[in-house]
């Protein structure tokens, strides 16, 4: 597989993917991430992640949901908590796959691809979806300026 063909078997604009995610309260990043993890994976020959790591992301943000419909202290703590674990789950998974960019931008395709760990860390897996749309349009450029030199 190659990068176009990964655009292509992803094609989810980055715009529509922040906002489906942000009117289905999350769902839809979930979805999404199972529907795409293992592409990922695969292209950028990352290390797998367990199999369950997904499901503990839903889990997280699922539960953290329903408890934050509550007006028990004690409950909406944990709602909180469980929020902060799937940013941290979502985070996790997004620093691991942008190591896999940048070696796979380096080893297969010899450019020195930057990805800004503000952006990976503020907008997660938003960010890594961006970095893999524009992805084929920076190699090419970077190609084109290499043969000029």
């Amino acid at each position: 597989m190659t990068i176009q063909e990964l655009k292509v078997q992803i094609n989810t604009k980055t715009l529509n993917f922040l906002l489906l995610s942000t009117i289905t309260a999350g769902i839809y990043s979930i979805i999404w991430l199972v529907k795409n993890q293992e592409i990922i994976e695969n292209l950028f020959k990352s290390e797998k992640s367990n199999k369950n790591f997904i499901l503990y992301i839903a889990v997280c943000t699922g539960f953290g949901g329903i408890l934050s419909q509550t007006e028990v202290p004690v409950l909406l703590s944990l709602s909180m908590f469980l929020s902060l674990v799937s940013w941290v789950l979502y985070l996790a998974w997004s620093l691991k796959i942008k190591k896999a960019i940048l070696d796979y931008t380096l080893n297969e395709c010899r450019i020195n691809y930057n990805m800004n760990t503000f952006y990976t860390v503020l907008f997660s897996i938003y960010y890594i979806n961006y970095c893999i749309r524009e992805l084929d349009e920076r190699i090419e450029k970077e190609k084109v300026l290499n043969s000029l030199v």
